[in-house]
């Protein structure tokens, strides 16, 4: 991190240092999370503001953002799935757009819980007995919870996979794990969106908003 000291001020950050650069580790996604800790308190340490009040304007403003970088950017690197949708943005030029994305293969499971949600929600509305239909919503909840459990093992594997090929030579395997990123970070989102509206309609709220 010798780029961020100098004598007396602090010089900020290179312009467009991305958070792995600015955490001195390379663009791969299986991470030292102890060490990642480390690294944020020790440069916390050497920008923050206290350390720096006596200082010139400059080297003040420099402080304050230096340490808003390293803030984002731990946060956002010692979250396995905020690291992977960062990296995939970062890989894709800031314009990944990963979009919610149902599992294909449950489609049949899909309408049928729509239709479910759907109808509990009315009861509890009306005030009709729901208790069938309560226990019909957490059965059919169930291949969505498994299939969420099951997102975390997908998402090792694929760090795996990222790293395997850190060369940039190798463009088309790098760009196959992109996209299998890309696809398992959208069905995630779309899985978190359903169990929120499983939970909901248990309490007979409105479905959430899609954002």
């Amino acid at each position: 991190m010798d780029q961020v000291t100098l004598t007396n001020e602090i010089a900020p950050f290179p312009r467009g240092t991305d958070f792995f650069a600015a955490m001195g580790l390379p663009r791969r996604l299986i991470v030292d999370e102890r060490a990642l800790e480390s690294t944020f308190h020790d440069l916390s340490r050497r920008f923050h503001p206290d350390r720096h009040a006596t200082a010139g304007p400059k080297a003040r403003i420099v402080s304050l953002e230096n340490t808003a970088l390293i803030t984002k950017a731990y946060r956002t690197l010692r979250d396995p799935w905020e690291r992977a949708a960062y990296l995939v943005d970062l890989e894709s030029g800031g314009h990944a757009d990963i979009a919610s994305r149902p599992p294909t293969e449950m489609f049949e499971e899909i309408l049928e819980l729509q239709e479910l949600t759907g109808d509990l929600r009315m009861a509890l509305a009306s005030g009709a007995p729901a208790d069938g239909l309560r226990a019909d919503v957490l059965r059919a909840a169930e291949p969505f919870r498994k299939a969420h459990s099951s997102l975390d093992a997908r998402l090792a594997d694929l760090f795996g996979k990222w790293d395997s090929v850190p060369n940039p030579r190798e463009g088309a395997a790098r760009a196959a794990v992109l996209t299998m990123l890309k696809e398992l970070i959208g069905e995630r989102r779309y899985l978190l969106r359903v169990i929120a509206d499983i939970d909901s309609s248990l309490e007979g709220k409105p479905a959430p908003r899609e954002v």
